[in-house]
């Protein structure tokens, strides 16, 4: 049965989770946009994004571009939401 949010505690729970979600995706973004610019100012190979010593993202350079701010959106994106299915 469907109920809706009864109490100040089920309303409270919900947007605390909305709010979680949130701050994780912009923290995220944050952090790979900088290492992005990271690995762009010092024309490295490789950059590992790093988060309280796990590392969330690595950046690899192939050929000889180097990997550009303009795709780092899309890549949070993605990895947000494979990170919502459990992958």
């Amino acid at each position: 049965m469907l109920r809706r949010f009864s109490t100040s505690k089920d309303l409270r729970i919900g947007i605390e989770i909305i709010v979680g979600i949130t701050l994780s995706f912009i923290i995220n973004f944050i952090m790979i946009s900088i290492g992005y610019a990271i690995t762009n100012s010092e024309k490295l190979k490789e950059y590992s994004v790093n988060y309280f010593g796990l590392v969330i993202y690595k950046i690899k350079n192939y050929g000889l571009k180097l990997p550009t701010r303009r795709i780092a959106p899309f890549i949070v994106i993605l990895r947000f939401l494979t990170n919502i299915k459990g992958t």
